[in-house]
């Protein structure tokens, strides 16, 4: 027993120097080890001329989902939430044009109906026919988009805290915006831990380097996030309420209580839309909850899967 001990506390103490010296390197190989354990393998395809890069798991003959991040996120944004979906079907998150490992064109128009364009590529790409659809945030009014556009390759539609749709009440990240802010791109680490404040109700754990190497990528991007983030402002302005009305495949719609993000309110207004919606509101939540509470996510996402 002292020797396994002391063999813990060994590989613990050269995982923290490891972490402490070399935080890029550790930080990839937590990414890998977390991939690993939720049954994801990463991959790339070349879609008209561009590397898409994503994560695939789940038997290959199983039901598919193709999960849609949000502004400022990637593919391992679905990636704890994942472990509880690869045992039953088969999952595909792919980073989206202009974020994570994807090439950054300083000349693209990166507003949603180009970027539903560019999704459809990639769909097509992996030869893909039929499909659930899941999306966060950004994500989530780019699948409202999709879906408007492609019906017939939905199978269902998961909306996750997503964009698109009015909320009667304000959120802080509303009145921050209408102060000529921009509260998502990170310039420093202070707007790091002021976004991390903002996006979680309770942020879940990751080692400190992590955090810091994830904040300096995110600094780095900045400026280029400016510029997406400009080219979403008009899509802002859409109310997707009408497109919703003519959706006719089930619908899943799941919300953090506490989003300071999108205010929870929007749902009254998808509700009137999609009277026969599956609703779920999680309380004490706020507006990434596949990465806050990803098994509880999970579980009430399967069950709507598995009634729909």
């Amino acid at each position: 027993m002292k020797k396994l001990l002391l063999s813990l506390a060994l590989f613990i103490a050269a995982l923290v120097v490891l972490l402490a010296v070399f935080p890029e390197r550790a930080t990839d190989l937590a990414f890998r080890a977390e991939r690993a354990a939720s049954g994801l393998e990463y991959k790339t395809v070349s879609v008209e001329g561009e590397t898409w890069h994503y994560l695939e798991g789940g038997p290959d003959e199983a039901e598919v989902v193709l999960l849609l991040h949000g502004f400022g996120g990637e593919k391992d944004n679905w990636t704890r939430f994942l472990k509880h979906l690869t045992g039953r079907y088969r999952v595909i998150a792919p980073d989206l044009p202009g974020f994570g490992e994807s090439t950054r064109h300083a000349n693209w128009d990166y507003s949603l109906v180009p970027q539903r364009d560019r999704v459809q590529s990639f769909v097509q790409a992996l030869g893909l026919s039929h499909y659930h659809l899941a999306g966060h945030s950004m994500g989530g009014h780019l699948a409202i988009l999709y879906i408007d556009e492609y019906p017939d390759q939905v199978s269902s539609m998961a909306l996750f805290n997503n964009g698109g749709i009015g909320a009667p009440n304000k959120s802080e990240f509303m009145r921050l915006l209408e102060q000529g802010e921009s509260p998502l791109v990170v310039r420093s680490d202070e707007d790091f831990h002021s976004i991390m404040a903002i996006v979680f109700n309770e942020p879940p754990f990751a080692p400190w380097p992590m955090k810091s190497v994830i904040a300096q990528r995110s600094m780095a991007n900045a400026d280029f996030n400016q510029y997406v983030f400009e080219s979403l402002v008009r899509d802002f302005e859409t109310d997707l309420a009408p497109a919703l009305a003519a959706i006719k495949t089930p619908v899943f719609i799941l919300w953090g209580d506490n989003d300071k993000i999108i205010d929870v309110s929007s749902v009254s207004v998808m509700q009137r839309a999609l009277p026969e919606a599956n609703v779920v509101i999680m309380n004490d939540m706020g507006h990434m909850p596949m990465l806050e509470r990803p098994a509880e996510t999970a579980e009430h996402y399967l069950a709507f899967l598995d009634n729909r």
